[in-house]
Formats: C-alpha cells, sequence, structure tokens
C-alpha cells in the first residue's frame, strides 16, 4: 500500500511539473571530475592492493598457521591508527577545501594539526609496544604468544601511518588527486617490495614485520616530501620539527625498557595498567617538559585548531 501511494504522488508531481524524461551528459562537468575521480580510484585501488598482499603472500608462501599468528597482530596494531584517523580524516576535506586558493594559508594550518598530533603518536607507538604482551594474552589467549613480537614490531609504525592517514585530506582538498595517487603508487611499491624480499630472504613473520615498518618509514618521507612540494614548503619543515616527539618517544622506549626489565609484575591486568600508566605518565611530563603543546590539550587542539 505505501509502495502504491508513492507511485501515485509520483505520477501526480510529474504531471504537475509538466518534465520531460530524457538523458544529458555534459562534457564539461564531466572534464571537471573525470581526472579528479579517476586517481582517487587508482589510489583507492593500489592502496587497498599494498594493504593485503601482505596476507596474501604469507599465507601462500609461509604458511596459514604463521598467517593466523601475523593476522591477530596486525589487527591490534590497527586499532589505534583507525580510531585516531576516523575522528581527523573525514573533517580534513571539507575545511581544507575551503582554503583550497589559498596554498600558504593552508599549509600553515596543517602544521598546526600535524605537529601536535605527532606528540601524541610516537608515544602511542611505544606503549603499544610495551602492552603487546598483555594484549595478546588477554584478549586472544596463551595459544598465540607468537603474535606478541610481531605485534611489537609493527606497533613502531602506528605513529609513522597515523601521520601519514593526515595526507589524502590535504591532496584532496588542493585537487591533487594526481599527486597523491603517485605518492600512493610510491608507498605501494616499498611496501609489496618489502614483503617480497622479507618473504623470500627470510619466510618468517617477524622479518615480514621489520620489513613493513622499515617500508613505511621510507613511505613517509616521500609522501611528505611530494606533499609540502604541492604545499609550496620546504619539506625540512616538516622533518625538523618530527624530530622533537621522535626523541621524546626514544627517551620513553629508554626508560620503559629499563624500569621493566627490572620489575617483574606476576599478574597480567596490573602489568598492563602500570604500563599504561607510565607511558602516559612520562609522556606527558616529557611532552609538557621538550614541546611547546601540552598533551592533555592535543586531542582538542586538533579538532579545533582549524
Amino acid at each position: 500500500m505505501f509502495y502504491f501511494l508513492s507511485y501515485i504522488i509520483l505520477i501526480g508531481f510529474y504531471q504537475l511539473a509538466f518534465l520531460t524524461p530524457g538523458i544529458y551528459i555534459s562534457k564539461d562537468s564531466l572534464k571537471k571530475i573525470i581526472s579528479f575521480s579517476t586517481y582517487q580510484f587508482m589510489f583507492n585501488l593500489i592502496n587497498f592492493f599494498s594493504r593485503n598482499s601482505d596476507k596474501l603472500l604469507i599465507g601462500k608462501y609461509i604458511g596459514l598457521t604463521q598467517l593466523g599468528y601475523y593476522e591477530k597482530s596486525y589487527r591490534l596494531m590497527m586499532l589505534p591508527l583507525q580510531n585516531i584517523t576516523f575522528v581527523i580524516t573525514p573533517v580534513l576535506l571539507p575545511i581544507f577545501s575551503t582554503l583550497q586558493n589559498d596554498v600558504k594559508e593552508l599549509g600553515e594550518k596543517y602544521l598546526k594539526l600535524v605537529v601536535p598530533l605527532s606528540y601524541l603518536a610516537f608515544p602511542i607507538s611505544v606503549i603499544l609496544y610495551f602492552c603487546s604482551p598483555e594484549l595478546i594474552l588477554i584478549i586472544f589467549g596463551e595459544q598465540w604468544k607468537l603474535s606478541i613480537m610481531p605485534l611489537q614490531i609493527l606497533s613502531l609504525s602506528v605513529g609513522f601511518q597515523i601521520l601519514i592517514a593526515t595526507t589524502g585530506g590535504v591532496f584532496q582538498s588542493m585537487g591533487e588527486t594526481k599527486r597523491m595517487f603517485q605518492s600512493g603508487l610510491w608507498g605501494a611499491i616499498f611496501i609489496i617490495s618489502s614483503f617480497i624480499i622479507t618473504i623470500y630472504c627470510w619466510k618468517t613473520i617477524v622479518a615480514v614485520s621489520i620489513g613493513y615498518l622499515l617500508a613505511q618509514v621510507a613511505n613517509v618521507i616521500q609522501c611528505f616530501y611530494s606533499l609540502f612540494l604541492a604545499l609550496q614548503l620546504k619539506p625540512l619543515i616538516f622533518f625538523r620539527k618530527i624530530i622533537r616527539p621522535i626523541a621524546i618517544s626514544i627517551v620513553l622506549f629508554v626508560f620503559m625498557l629499563l624500569q621493566f626489565n627490572y620489575i617483574q609484575i606476576h599478574s597480567i591486568w596490573m602489568s598492563l595498567i602500570t604500563k599504561l600508566f607510565t607511558g602516559l605518565a612520562i609522556s606527558s611530563l616529557l611532552t609538557n617538559w621538550l614541546s611547546p603543546y601540552n598533551l592533555y590539550k592535543i586531542l582538542i587542539k586538533s579538532k579545533t585548531i582549524l
């Protein structure tokens, strides 16, 4: 009955509006979007392939058992990455697109977002590294112990991946999807090459994880180099600004490594809570001491600075 009434209303409005059905294709409209959409589609395609090629190669050449261990560690590694980028990435395109005609201001606004974010992203990598044993054992159980080391290695790439995830919205807001595709292509070459080399030479998921980490380091260099050229800024500006958050993360890593080598906590839940509290407290103190930012305000600032 509902659909019948809908058809009656449709016919009535059609008669009142005196519409003449037809198909009209505007070449000018197509020209405006075809280049943007084509490169966007190709970027998403190669990004999907590079993200999933590790599972295909590990399953075929190392074995399904090792693939299971790797998949568990990869899934946990993606959790902080997905949750942080889910909040930030969707708002970048609509906000930055209002500045597409003022590249200089766009670059300045982006720096005000990505630099404070780096003080959050890199400590998260370190905290996840030390919490990996507890997370694997609590969530998956004792039978998944072999996933701990791959997760620890993969967790060190989280900070770089969080920063890279912010670049897509900036490329799109400037209409630079061609440059974004080229950057994504280089990233796919780095990542897939690392999988092929590590699987061919060592055939272990630990080696694959190390290769993935190195590929992400190379990827962040080429990606931000390309982005800052598009923003008409010197790429060294960005790389100099992230030296301090990386240094803070290294100090945090050394401190937690020394501490938990001497302190043994038998309760797995207490160990996890202790590591989380220690990591957050030390990273907050170091950030407040060695940077112009307050770690407590970074998440709020990343949403409101624009």
